[in-house]
């Protein structure tokens, strides 16, 4: 098996260094023979803005232009109900729903691709716990069967926290025989480097990896991190998640624009009652002390 990892960043990458790693990341897969495109189970972000094309984004066009790739993520959930909407999140691009975890670019929505040739492999053992020692070995050997069928899969795995998870991945894929693999990784950021440590620290865990040379992404946004989309609690379609986007812009530049002027107004009131209030406390002192001065006329007489 000829795998290749892919990672990175969420969001913030410009449509330039999107294009040019995608083209660099299927040059590798053809001269590589890579048979399986493996990631860390996020799913496809909505493109509305520019800050929207994350890592994830490429996967699509990866797939086609390799068709007969197997594409192959790796979900966590802590139960069947939970993993039964994780499955639906992954493979349904007509449902749009809101990830509240990611503040960036919550709005997400399935893969076309996992409509199709996919297998749903949940490898959760009896104990629900971290590490692979306590997976289903009958359903991990699924995944061989998945890649060499030329079939996609999304497989459910204990919940992990993102470096957890990346991490157990290329343990799994390594206890299924692959010693070596590559590794793209588009504008990573914190919990890929926080990979790379573990990995290089006890490095007879995980398979050989070898990088994929490239381009550097000039990643945007770092520091606006306020997402510009209204709440959503409930699932919307991609045109009512754009409308509501319009519709936030407008309410916060209207907002933005009545508290400017609130906040003068309050300057100018603040300002004109601290006058006030300074003009009182000085009439009080001084009758006070002609008070004072009074008392201590009338003890002398």
């Amino acid at each position: 098996m000829n795998i290749l990892f892919l990672k990175g960043g969420s969001f913030g990458i410009p449509e330039s260094d999107f294009t040019n790693n995608l083209n660099a990341i299927n040059k590798a897969i053809q001269e590589l023979n890579i048979n399986a495109v493996i990631w860390d189970g996020d799913p496809l972000p909505v493109v509305e803005y520019k800050k929207d094309l994350g890592f994830a984004n490429l996967l699509p066009f990866i797939k086609e232009a390799n068709p007969s790739v197997s594409m192959i993520t790796f979900k966590g959930a802590k139960n069947d109900s939970a993993a039964k909407e994780k499955i639906d999140e992954l493979s349904n691009p007509d449902k749009i729903y809101r990830d509240d975890n990611e503040k960036q670019n919550p709005f997400k929505h399935g893969y076309s691709f996992f409509k199709n040739n996919t297998d749903i492999i949940n490898i959760n053992g009896d104990k629900t716990v971290a590490g692979i020692e306590n997976l289903n070995p009958i359903k991990l050997k699924e995944i061989t069967k998945v890649i060499n069928s030329e079939r996609n899969a999304i497989v459910i795995t204990p919940k992990f926290n993102w470096t957890e998870l990346g991490l157990n991945i290329m343990k799994i894929m390594k206890s299924l025989g692959v010693d070596s693999a590559h590794l793209a990784v588009v504008a990573g950021g914190y919990v890929v480097n926080k990979e790379q440590e573990a990995r290089d620290k006890d490095p007879n865990d995980y398979p050989k990896i070898t990088n994929i040379k490239l381009d550097k992404v000039n990643r945007k946004y770092l520091d606006d991190m306020r997402w510009e989309t209204p709440n959503c609690d409930m699932y919307c379609t991609k045109g009512q998640a754009a409308t509501l986007a319009k519709q936030a812009r407008e309410t916060n530049a209207e907002r933005k624009s009545m508290a400017a002027t609130f906040t003068m107004k309050n300057i100018s009131m603040y300002a004109g009652r601290k006058k006030s209030k300074r003009s009182k406390k000085s009439k009080k002192s001084k009758k006070s002390k002609k008070k004072k001065s009074k008392n201590k006329k009338s003890k002398k007489k």
